[in-house]
């Protein structure tokens, strides 16, 4: 993941020079691999303390053009970020995100062996999202040390990014 000098504004526009040097994980694919219907996209890069994360979907919304609704927008799904921040393969930290719904965050930390699900893992996130015409995009920062419930931050962390529930 790209390390950056210029923090972006977290305000879902993805218009700062910075997001032009992030990774990106090209069109997101419907399963068995096809092209999506309404192409989304991620972006991520990094500060000392911050992760950072840009979904786009559909055409590129201008900072002009977009807004966020006074109302949630329906069909838009999920977009689900899983973080394995120890790299031990059985623990991961699950961050959606609603761009209905202006960025709304639901999160908590799960464990495979043994079986656990702990619902009350909720830190402070900063997310917004915006719409256009031609589709949407959603911008959040993930401090770093939220990453505590399993106690180490790997060098190498295991990040699965998807997007959930497209209805109509």
């Amino acid at each position: 993941v790209p390390l950056t000098d210029s923090k972006p504004l977290v305000d879902g526009n993805l218009d700062e020079p910075c997001w032009k040097n992030a990774a990106r994980t090209g069109p997101l694919e419907v399963a068995p691999g096809e092209p999506a219907k309404s192409p989304t996209e991620a972006f991520v890069l990094r500060d000392a303390e911050h992760l950072y994360v840009g979904v786009r979907s559909g055409e590129k919304v201008s900072a002009e053009e977009g807004v966020k609704p006074p109302e949630p927008l329906k069909g838009l799904g999920l977009i689900e970020l899983m973080i394995d921040s120890n790299g031990d393969k059985n623990s991961y930290y699950s961050i959606r995100i609603n761009p209905g719904k202006g960025g709304e965050i639901a999160s908590s930390y799960k464990e495979h062996a043994p079986p656990w699900h702990d619902r009350t893992w909720q830190p402070e996130l900063k997310s917004a999202s915006v719409h256009g015409s031609g589709g949407w995009a959603v911008e959040l920062a993930l401090p770093l040390g939220i990453f505590n419930k399993n106690k180490t931050l790997a060098a190498e962390i295991g990040f699965n990014l998807r997007r959930v529930g497209m209805p109509g």
